[in-house]
């Protein structure tokens, strides 16, 4: 009973306040916001009705701030560009494991890694997002393990950096 609709006044003005603190940021000069956990916002939402929010942020910045940039940390690009964001993070899915993190991952010099899995899902979220948003594949941030750790020498990370520079988004 302590939850509220999405679209109940409350949540609304609460909606209102968070644009305002947006606003506040981007007139101050800000060039645009990476939002953490933004599909997940909401509790108990199977119907996902945060892309709202989010939509409705979007439009007020394509409106009043055109040239700024708005990047979620969603993991399922398709929903994210839905939702309103330019780009998302792409990284909570097995597949982004076998490039980086896990022990025979691909980008390894023994290059016993498979990358299949993570083209197979990719390319099927790029087929969703193309020309409407970008995918962006991080290789290492406060929540996954760095890059540099483990055996990597300096030709693995190279590849990793063309690699992350060169796939379509």
């Amino acid at each position: 009973p302590w939850q509220l609709s999405y679209n109940h006044p409350d949540v609304l003005a609460l909606r209102e306040k968070m644009k305002n603190i947006l606003r506040f940021w981007l007139d101050m000069g800000c060039s645009g916001f990476r939002v953490d956990m933004a599909g997940s916002l909401v509790k108990n939402d199977p119907q996902q009705n945060i892309r709202f929010f989010w939509q409705d942020v979007r439009k007020m910045m394509d409106e009043n701030y055109p040239d700024a940039f708005l990047v979620s940390e969603w993991s399922n690009p398709h929903d994210a560009i839905n939702a309103g964001f330019h780009a998302d993070f792409m990284h909570w899915f097995s597949g982004y494991d076998d490039l980086f993190a896990n022990e025979n991952s691909f980008f390894r010099t023994e290059g016993k890694g498979n990358i299949t899995h993570f083209l197979d899902v990719f390319f099927k979220q790029y087929a969703f997002t193309s020309g409407k948003g970008y995918i962006s594949l991080p290789v290492g941030n406060h929540d996954l393990q760095r890059i540099m750790n483990g055996n990597r020498d300096q030709r693995d990370l190279e590849i990793i950096q063309v690699f992350a520079f060169t796939t379509p988004n």
